[in-house]
C-alpha cells in the first residue's frame, strides 16, 4: 500500500453560520477540532423462503450533524446560537436584552431557525475539503464556565433537507462550497 504523507491532514477549520435571511457570523476559535457525523438507516428485505438471507436493503434515512466546541462565548454567538435558534430573546419591561430557553419554544418548527454552516480549512490552498451543511440548526449541549480555563460552548448542528438544493446533495456538500447547488 502506498502512503501519501501529503494526504495526511492536521488542520483546523474556520467555522461560520448564516441564519436563514441573516448575515454570516464567524463563530471564532474552536477547541478539540470539528467533527462531521453521517447518519444512515436502512431496512433489510428478507423472505421466509430464504431464511435470514438479506435480499436487498432499502435506505430509509440519511442525515448529518456537525459537532464543535467554541472558545468564544461572545454575546453575538449566544444570541445567534441560543436566542435566535433553539431558545428565545427577551427584553423585559425596563430591562435589557437576554437570551434563554423556555417552554414557549415547545412544538416550534426549527426550519425557520436553520441556516448554512460552513467549515473551511484554515490556510488551505484548496477548497476540496470545505464542508457546508445547507440547512442546519444549532443544538447547544453546554456552556462551561471555569476560573482556570476558557469558557466554551459545545454545540451540535443538525441537518435538515434544503428543498432549494439538488436532492443529490441537499443535506451537505464537501468540496468547493461556493458553487450553486440548485
Amino acid at each position: 500500500m502506498a502512503i501519501t504523507p501529503s494526504e495526511i491532514r492536521v488542520e483546523g477549520m474556520t467555522v461560520s453560520w448564516q441564519e436563514s435571511g441573516g448575515s454570516e457570523l464567524d463563530l471564532g476559535a474552536t477547541e478539540g477540532g470539528s467533527t462531521v457525523n453521517f447518519e444512515y438507516e436502512a431496512t433489510d428485505i428478507t423472505a421466509d423462503q430464504t431464511g435470514g438471507v438479506i435480499l436487498d436493503s432499502v435506505s430509509t434515512m440519511v442525515g448529518a450533524t456537525a459537532e464543535l466546541t467554541l472558545k468564544e462565548v461572545s454575546t453575538a454567538n449566544l444570541k445567534a446560537l441560543l436566542g435566535d435558534s433553539i431558545g428565545s430573546s427577551l427584553t423585559p419591561s425596563g430591562g435589557s436584552l437576554v437570551q434563554g430557553i423556555g417552554s414557549g419554544n415547545v412544538f416550534r418548527s426549527m426550519s425557520g431557525q436553520a441556516g448554512k454552516l460552513r467549515l473551511v480549512p484554515v490556510g488551505g490552498s484548496s477548497s476540496a475539503r470545505s464542508v457546508m451543511l445547507h440547512k442546519a440548526y444549532p443544538i447547544l449541549s453546554s456552556i462551561s464556565y471555569s476560573p482556570s480555563d476558557p469558557s466554551t460552548i459545545s454545540v451540535t448542528f443538525k441537518c435538515m433537507r434544503d428543498s432549494t438544493v439538488n436532492s443529490a446533495v441537499d443535506l451537505l456538500v464537501i468540496g468547493d462550497i461556493t458553487q450553486d447547488f440548485s
